[in-house]
């Protein structure tokens, strides 16, 4: 698989470089036009009107003929699959078997099979069409690429992720996810699988795409739950062995912190509120919940 950077991507002068190696004659007065109206890679990508490419090549329809092809095979060039037949004796190495059961999360191997597309993206690869320029057939190649990848790599498992590229896959995935979530996936799968969603942050933005609202359903929750924190608070006096936690913690604090602690303490003590098992919805310390339902 090659790529190439994405035209949204390029500088302006990044843009000019690469027109001009594309063996069109960019004059200084063109580029010139190209600085002045801040005409980069994303502007282009989100499409030029013929009078926007008519001022910035005036006077040549040549020109402005080549821009317009460039643009358009540039596009075409960004991703590229090819698909070669593997030797029988390198699958092997693909492979590596796992010691604890659990997906190995590894380099991507020297020769990475492509797996199989769906039927209709197959046919238009087969007939070298392009499917890019199709929303429907782009989001299926991205599904199953992201479901190779995920094999060997998540992104989230990194120190620093790019939270732009996981909201991004997480956004173009959805539909793909809630049909296994509704066909009857577990939670425990569905989180190794979208780790994201073990992320608060990933967790709002699920419920968001599920309940979309003008507001987002961290600042509803929030705002609600606000409304009714008193009456959490009196309910639950008496109630956990956590309100002395709960009441150390504020004695300890300073006045502009104690609004957020005592949020935290109402999520806290919900548990006990509704004469849940504490411990299986929060745990004290370090280490991770030993059950793959929502824990504080």
């Amino acid at each position: 698989m090659a790529a190439v950077c994405p035209l949204s991507n390029l500088s302006t002068e990044e843009l000019v470089k690469k027109i001009t190696e594309a063996g069109i004659q960019v004059t200084e007065e063109e580029a010139r036009k190209f600085r002045e109206n801040d005409v980069d890679g994303e502007m282009v990508d989100y499409g030029l009107t013929e009078a926007m490419v008519g001022y910035l090549f005036d006077g040549s329809f040549k020109t402005q003929l080549q821009f317009q092809q460039f643009v358009r095979q540039y596009e075409e060039a960004q991703t590229i699959v090819i698909l070669e037949p593997v030797p029988v004796e390198s699958m092997a190495e693909l492979q590596p078997p796992s010691t604890s059961g659990e997906p190995a999360h590894r380099r991507l191997p020297v020769v990475t099979v492509i797996p199989t597309f769906p039927k209709d993206v197959q046919a238009r690869l087969d007939a070298k069409e392009s499917c890019q320029k199709v929303p429907k057939l782009l989001n299926k190649i991205i599904r199953v690429l992201y479901e190779m990848m995920a094999e060997y790599t998540i992104e989230c498992h990194k120190t620093r992720p790019d939270i732009s590229a996981i909201k991004d896959l997480m956004a173009r995935t959805f539909s793909w996810r809630r049909r296994e979530i509704m066909e009857g996936m577990p939670v425990e799968d569905a989180l190794k699988k979208y780790p994201y969603l073990r992320f608060p942050a990933g967790l709002f933005d699920e419920v968001d795409r599920i309940h979309p609202s003008t507001s987002s359903f961290c600042h509803r929750f929030r705002e609600c739950f606000t409304t009714v924190l008193p009456n959490v608070l009196n309910l639950a006096k008496g109630k956990s062995h956590l309100t002395q936690y709960y009441t150390d913690a504020r004695q300890e604090a300073m006045a502009e912190d104690l609004p957020g602690i005592d949020l935290r303490a109402g999520l806290v003590f919900l548990p006990s509120i509704f004469r849940e098992k504490i411990e299986h919805l929060i745990i004290i310390g370090e280490g991770d919940p030993a059950t793959p339902h929502p824990t504080i």
